[in-house]
């Protein structure tokens, strides 16, 4: 009974209030703020402050490199980073 119950409310709550899926942007951003990183840690990782700043302001788009050294050194799920999303306009 009890599961059941369960089963309906998440459903409920799937249709009336649907979570919206963070871009990769901002799980990375998330991800640094709870272990403390900074954005010159992700240079150091991705190889040049520039490229991180670039990243981060949305100005280039992750490649499969970068996201598999964050999902390697960092361990965030690559499937959160593989994620289309939009970049600043230039």
């Amino acid at each position: 009974m009890l599961d059941i119950l369960v089963d309906l409310v998440e459903h409920y709550e799937d249709r009336h209030f649907p979570i919206p899926e963070a871009e990769p942007v901002e799980i990375i951003r998330a991800h640094m703020t709870e272990t403390g990183r900074t954005q010159a840690d992700l240079g150091r990782l991705l190889g040049s402050a520039p490229r991180a700043s670039e990243i981060m302001n949305r100005r280039r788009a992750l490649t499969v490199d970068m996201i598999h050294k964050l999902h390697m050194a960092w361990g965030i799920p690559s499937e959160c980073l593989i994620r289309p999303y939009h970049l600043a306009a230039a």
